[in-house]
């Protein structure tokens, strides 16, 4: 037919028994894509006004999701095959080359080093330069490499960051980049102890304070030059929507000489700003805490139950000691209160020393100690793995995540509760993957398990893992933090980590799935 052309698709090969979800999508429209509906010319490297009309498309409004399907349905049939892998991976943000911020940041700077090295003099050879490159300023693009990353991490914006290069070169700083109220930063986060004496130890001889680990929202507040407010959550998404409220109340409360700043917050119904990172146009990222807090108390006027200042105790460098009884009793004290109060826990910052604020960083002058860390005040469950999913990546060839159920002894069925995300050794995955196998494995899902997840194999009832709970938060930091589970959904709370294996097989020669074990209020009904 003319104009049509067919596709070869010997080459597209879907792994066994995957399901599609974690198949690369671009090789599903490779495989589908049998015929051309316009002539072979029409390829992708001649339709870039298309492209830019996709770009243009992706403002909101009314049909604008109409408009880009159409558009992107063009350019889909204007691609050859191998063309088509790419535009879909392109749009569906994942290009499956390996590449990552970490390596591309210092590519940047590479880049800007040989750039600058070729154009002092006549390039002899691609080794030459290599030669010069590697002897003489190794040093200086690993120097230049960390700026970049620096200012990445502060501002993650190309747009911003690339032209900035392109005119500064090889004396690029990341200090050079200005902030920008309304371009979100990445939070500082902090590390995790197991409780107030391994936090004091840690902090011994430096100045630090205490402050309340609210449960609530973690929110980073943006007020521009213009007067307007922006909020943005923890993965850097715009929320003003979700908060017109705390938007109108954030302009009711502030004082009226402050033209801009960027906070860092806790939004749970009240406001508890407990950093501050950008204010009238001064970046404050390098300033201390202590001097950061000044610039807190002279932005608002506080008002209980609608926004407050983080509850803090303050401890001075003479007072950081484990020896110090008063002091591990004041931290004692307070830890208790925050959780009588609701509260996750709490967190502690150095004042002086090291007390900058590291965006996008987790380290080690920020500690949490929270309630699901100390040994005693933690939450358990003992969960049965009834199903698991073929893990990706590093974790390829492995059961992972592993589907878990608490057993209901009226109903006699199996329950889903949550996936076990991550938080195991290899060596782990080694030996469930082994254990889980031959007749452990079922064919379909037994009637006696009540779930709506579709893992891709089924497990028979064998093991009972006890699993100690977690705040909410803790999922929103599953890819920060090790041992978690992830919740079915966003209304389950549940997270945690494998502790120990109670019970295998048979128990006093009953078999499991008649067993019953610890029943849970947060199962899913």
């Amino acid at each position: 037919m003319a104009g049509r052309r067919r596709c070869q698709v010997s080459t597209v090969v879907f792994p066994a028994r995957r399901s599609c979800a974690n198949a690369d999508k671009s090789s599903a429209a490779f495989f589908v894509c049998n015929y051309r509906t316009v002539a072979a010319s029409q390829t992708a490297r001649g339709r870039r006004p298309m492209i830019e009309g996709t770009a243009r498309s992706a403002i909101s409004g009314g049909g604008s999701a109409g408009r880009r399907k159409i558009l992107v349905l063009h350019l889909i049939r204007s691609c050859r095959e191998m063309e088509m892998k790419f535009l879909v991976r392109t749009l569906v943000r994942n290009l499956r080359i390996g590449a990552m911020m970490k390596t591309i940041l210092p590519a940047l700077a590479h880049a800007v080093v040989l750039h600058e090295k070729c154009s002092t003099g006549p390039v002899v050879s691609l080794e030459g330069v290599k030669s010069q490159l590697q002897n003489s300023t190794f040093l200086f693009e690993q120097s230049l490499s960390t700026e970049v990353t620096e200012a990445y991490n502060v501002i993650p914006n190309m747009d911003l960051l690339v032209p900035s290069l392109l005119c500064e070169g090889a004396t690029f700083a990341a200090s050079s980049l200005a902030m920008v109220p309304g371009t979100p930063i990445p939070p500082m986060l902090a590390r995790i102890t197991n409780g107030v004496t391994q936090a004091l130890k840690l902090f011994h001889g430096r100045a630090f304070t205490c402050e309340y680990k609210y449960d609530g929202q973690r929110a980073q507040i943006h007020r521009l030059t213009d007067g307007s407010v922006q909020i943005f959550s923890r993965q850097m998404k715009d929320s003003t929507s979700r908060f017109p409220d705390l938007v109108n109340m954030i302009k009711e409360l502030c004082n009226s000489e402050v033209a801009s700043f960027i906070l860092d917050a806790e939004v749970d119904i009240c406001v508890f700003v407990f950093d501050i990172m950008f204010c009238n146009g001064q970046r404050l990222l390098d300033n201390p805490l202590r001097q950061r807090r000044s610039y807190i108390h002279d932005l608002f006027q506080e008002k209980p139950g609608y926004l407050e200042l983080a509850q803090q105790l303050t401890v001075e460098e003479d007072e950081a000691s484990i020896d110090n009884s008063s002091t591990l009793h004041r931290m004692s004290s307070f830890f208790e209160k925050a959780c009588q109060s609701s509260c996750e826990g709490i967190m502690l910052k150095t004042l002086d020393i090291d007390a900058g604020y590291s965006a996008s960083k987790r380290c080690d002058s920020w500690l949490k100690v929270k309630r699901d860390y100390v040994e005693g005040l933690g939450d358990s469950l003992d969960l049965v793995p009834i199903g698991a999913w073929y893990g990706n990546g590093r974790k390829a060839g492995w059961y992972s995540p592993f589907l878990m159920a608490c057993y209901n002894p009226e109903s006699e069925e199996f329950q889903s509760v949550c996936r076990v995300m991550s938080g195991f050794s290899d060596d782990f995955y080694k030996e469930m993957k082994e254990f889980y196998s031959g007749e452990k494995i079922l064919p379909k899902k037994p009637v006696y398990y009540k779930t709506d997840e579709q893992p891709e194999l089924w497990f028979t009832a064998e093991q009972v893992w006890e699993i100690r709970g977690a705040g909410r938060a803790e999922w929103e930091e599953s890819r920060q933090v090790t041992s978690e589970i992830l919740p079915l959904s966003q209304n389950d709370s549940t997270v945690g980590v494998v502790t120990k294996f109670i019970v295998q097989g048979e128990q006093n020669g009953r078999n499991l799935a008649k067993l019953p074990l610890k029943y849970s209020p947060c199962l899913k009904m």
